[in-house]
Formats: structure tokens, C-alpha cells, sequence
């Protein structure tokens, strides 16, 4: 799909899709979609300071620009925005994207002033003037990354198309350029986890990939397995400098390292065995010689049966040991936790890991609020909170430090849009307290006295603990 794809977006009772171009349409559920349209009100209205934001998101097939205005409020009077998003294809970097935001931004505005319905919007004509032709193909392949980043500009010569079409920006997930005269101080930014463009664009490793023999099977950054179109000849690889890239082929499944900036990936050469050369026996003609020799053959084997003919007997009808078998080696980690949508699900809201252990769980936002279920139990979601993952890990056994939790809730809530919330916990701050002579009548013993005069009941369990016992039940 070589085209130009339109989607704009509204804060009014909520957040919404306002247009949406009839090629895209089909797409809209996926994953790769739902990613580049979520509500950017988290860094465009609290750092942009009412001032417009562009932003640039790369994915497997699309280079995604947008403009966010956030000079408007919603229905209620509260901070709100609109973004006009431009689906270009990757491997065709559009120059004049900053015009054609510009024009469909004022057209959505007269539509909006006239009262036009969204229904019969329609921005063809603009879209269609600046159909990707003759153009640099740029088409790459990169690992997945969940880090964004900030560049400051100044609107009057933004020379954004330099900056936004630039192979590295897909070692981001999101970059938001904003304006360097209104937006907030950018140390304020890298509180809250955005990453300079100007201090970390010269970590590119760009890596040419020689697949002439159509070898290539599997391919690895750091671990995460990367996505390609088999039957290519050659691709180019983006990483960081430091980044660990790994492969195997079709008839190698042992991992390779690459090193440096171009590689050839080769069959692996088999060698036939050479046929063994026929030696050719003269007979001899002498039948004295024939017979001496067939003479000596019986004495010979008729002494060596006597000396060994036995013990080569039973070890001939031995029963042949069998080799232990060896256990494959597990090659999923902690380390390799990451989430993804389910894709028997068309919302896109319930997640998984590809983690073993923790393969059999789903986790769905319904309702802004996260809950998760365990499939191979009751199958039935629950509530879950961030102290829900401390009864997961009892529950499996799993050895999980307070930084690898912190990392997976971490994940989910970023793959899902939702925090993962703490569930308050209240305890019992009194016991009722019993007369002796009243548990002396029902024949209850006597509870011990504390030091301080306070009853204290044994099996009395904390409020925490029966939350803690009650998700287990669930699942």
C-alpha cells in the first residue's frame, strides 16, 4: 500500500477518532496501529505549554508524523488536543510532511467552523498530491524499542524533515519535537524519562546484511528476535553501537555473532565422501599359491577362535548400551519478559508474555482498570493490582528481584496505556474484646493477655493476607 493514510483524533467526551482514511480503516484494531494512536496528553499538553508538537513514531511498516495541537479544551473545560496523524510507507520518507499537515489542519478547521459532518469530510485531494513516487527508498530492519525522545525546534525554520526522516530515529519508540521558546525546561523532560535526540543520535550501527543465499533463518538484538521478509537477498540492520546482534540459518541453528558493518550469511558447505578406488587383484594363476594361502586363512582363524572366539561371542549378542539423554537447556529468562497483544482478540486490550512460567496468565484493561486470569485455573478474570504479583510469584515459585517486578509492571502498564495501580491496605486497628466469665459460659478458652492488656485472638489473619488469599482462589 504505497499511499498516504489520514487519521485524526479528538479529546471530547473522551478520546476519539474523528477521520479516518478508508485504507486504514482495515488496519485500525492491529497492534501496529493501536500503538501510533494513543492519547499524547501524558508529554504534549503538560511540556508543550499550549504550543503545537510534531511528533515522529517508525514501525514495521510505517513512518507515522503527526501534528498535536494542544491549544483547546474539552467538553468540560479541561486541557485536551486533536492530533492529524500521516501514515506514510517506511521505505518512503516524506519531505514536505510538515506542508501537509499544514493543509489538512486548516481544512479541519473550516470543516469545524461550518459545522461540515465527519462523515462527509474528506481530504483526498490533498492527500493524493503527494503520493510517495520518485523518492530515496529507505526500508530497514530494527528491534522494537521502548524509549522515547525530545528534540527542540524553532517554528519559524523547523528543518524537520532532516531530523524526522533520519534512520535513527527508529531506535526510539516516539520522538516529540517541541517549541524551543514555550515548551517547559528540558531537564524537566529527562525527569520524566524522555531522551535527548541531539545527545544520543550518534549511537547508530548501521549493518548491511549479504543474504544472497537466502540462508538466513533467525536474527537477534540483544536477545529479542527480530522481524524480516525471508525470502530477501539483503537487508539493512539498525542497532546501537552497543547492541549484541546474533543469527542461525536453515542448516545451522547455532547462533553467530555479527560483527562490524557487513556480513555474508553462506550454506554450509557439505563434503561428499569420495568413492573408495577399486583395487583390482590379480588373480594368480598358480594353483599352489591359491591353495597355500587358503590354508593358512583356516589355521589362522581356527587359532584366534580358540584364543578369542568366546569372548567376541557375547559381546556380539550384548544388548548396546543406549546414551543418557541429555535435557534441552531452557532458553527463556526473566530477562526476556515482554508483552504482547493476544490475537484471538480483536480489541486489543487483553496482553501476554512470552515469559514460560507465566505464559498461561492474561492481563486486559476493562474499563481504564487492569484484571488478569490464570488459564489453566478457574479461567475467569479478577482484579489485579501490583500486589497481585507478589501472590503470582509465590504461587509459581518464581525468582523475581524488587527491579525485575518493577520492569514488568513497568511493561504492561506501557504496552497497555494503564498504570497498574497499588491496592490500599487497611489493618484491623481492634479486636473485640471478650469478658472472661462470657468465654468461660460458650466453653471458649481463654485468649492470652498481652502486656499492654490487649486481647489478641490466634488465627486472626491480616486483611492483607485474605486479599492475598482470595486472588489465589480466583485463579
Amino acid at each position: 500500500m504505497d499511499s498516504i493514510e489520514l487519521l485524526i483524533q479528538r479529546t471530547n467526551a473522551g478520546f476519539t477518532d474523528v477521520f479516518i482514511s478508508d485504507n486504514l480503516k482495515e488496519i485500525r484494531k492491529t497492534v501496529e496501529i493501536e500503538n501510533t494512536a494513543k492519547d499524547e496528553r501524558e508529554f504534549a499538553t503538560r511540556l508543550a505549554n499550549q504550543s503545537d508538537v510534531y511528533t515522529i513514531q517508525v514501525t514495521t511498516n510505517y513512518r507515522v508524523y503527526s501534528l498535536v495541537n494542544t491549544d483547546i479544551t474539552d467538553f468540560v473545560g479541561g486541557a485536551g488536543f486533536y492530533a492529524i496523524r500521516l501514515y506514510v510507507p517506511k521505505k518512503y520518507p516524506s519531505t514536505p510532511f510538515e506542508a501537509i499537515l499544514e493543509l489538512i489542519n486548516n481544512k479541519y478547521l473550516e470543516y469545524e467552523r461550518s459545522g461540515v459532518p465527519q462523515n462527509i469530510q474528506s481530504y483526498d485531494e490533498i492527500l493524493q498530491n503527494y503520493v510517495p513516487l520518485e523518492v530515496t527508498q529507505q526500508d530497514y530492519i530494527f528491534a522494537p524499542s521502548n524509549e522515547d525522545a525530545f528534540c527542540l525546534i524553532n517554528p519559524a525554520d523547523t528543518q524537520l524533515s532532516n531530523l524526522f526522516n533520519d534512520k535513527s530515529i527508529a531506535l526510539y519508540n516516539k520522538v516529540y519535537a517541541f517549541d524551543k521558546e514555550r515548551a517547559v525546561n528540558p531537564e524537566i523532560m529527562k525527569t520524566l524519562g524522555l531522551k535527548s535526540v541531539e545527545e544520543t543520535k550518534n549511537n547508530k550501527r548501521e549493518v548491511f546484511i549479504d543474504n544472497n543465499d537466502r540462508a538466513l533463518k533467525d536474527l537477534k538484538i540483544n536477545d529479542v528476535p527480530i522481524d524480516f521478509t525471508s525470502n530477501e537477498t539483503n537487508y539493512t540492520l539498525l542497532c546501537k553501537i552497543n547492541d549484541t546482534v546474533v543469527y542461525n540459518t536453515k542448516d545451522n541453528l547455532d547462533f553467530k555473532p555479527i560483527i562490524g558493518t557487513h556480513h555474508k550469511i553462506n550454506k554450509r558447505e557439505w563434503h561428499r565422501e569420495q568413492p573408495q578406488t577399486q583395487i583390482k587383484v590379480k588373480k594368480k594363476k598358480n594353483g599352489i599359491y591359491l591353495g597355500i594361502l587358503l590354508l593358512t586363512i583356516i589355521l589362522a582363524s581356527g587359532a584366534w577362535w580358540i584364543v578369542e572366539g568366546e569372548s567376541w561371542w557375547k559381546n556380539y549378542n550384548k544388548e548396546p548400551e543406549t546414551p543418557p539423554t541429555e535435557l534441552p537447556i531452557p532458553t527463556d529468562t526473566i530477562n526476556q519478559i515482554f508483552f504482547d497483544t493476544v490475537s484471538s482478540f480483536k480489541d486489543s486490550t487483553v496482553f501476554k508474555t512470552n515469559y514460560l512460567k507465566l505464559e498461561k496468565y492474561r492481563f486486559k484493561i476493562e474499563n481504564k482498570k487492569w484484571t488478569y486470569k490464570n488459564t489453566r485455573g478457574k479461567n475467569r478474570y479478577a482484579d489485579f493490582y501490583r500486589n497481585n504479583l507478589d501472590v503470582i510469584i509465590k504461587k509459581d515459585s518464581l525468582e523475581m528481584n524488587e527491579k525485575t517486578k518493577t520492569e514488568f509492571l513497568k511493561a504492561l502498564g506501557k504496552i497497555g496505556g494503564e498504570i497498574i495501580l497499588e491496592k490500599a491496605v487497611k489493618e484491623k486497628t481492634s479486636v473485640k474484646i471478650q469478658k472472661p466469665e462470657e468465654n468461660s459460659k460458650k466453653g471458649v478458652q481463654n485468649p492470652v493477655k498481652s502486656k499492654k492488656g490487649i486481647t489478641n485472638p490466634q488465627n486472626t489473619q491480616t486483611e492483607e493476607q485474605k486479599i492475598k488469599d482470595q486472588s489465589a482462589n480466583k485463579l
